[in-house]
């Protein structure tokens, strides 16, 4: 954890929490399939729980 300028307190690299194991979600690198069938790198927001559907 780190304090920003603003004076909060703020969890680096993660946004919200998994609601099914309740972990921070952090930002992960991905690869989904698109239109034409080749495969394209994400970032997405993620935690130890399985792969969201329709990433590789």
């Amino acid at each position: 954890m780190f304090t920003s300028g603003c004076g909060h307190v703020h969890m680096r690299d993660t946004y919200l929490l998994c609601p099914e194991c309740l972990g921070p979600r952090e930002a992960k690198r991905g690869l989904v399939q698109n239109r034409s069938g080749d495969l394209q790198p994400i970032w997405y927001l993620g935690c130890g729980c399985a792969k969201p559907t329709g990433l590789v």
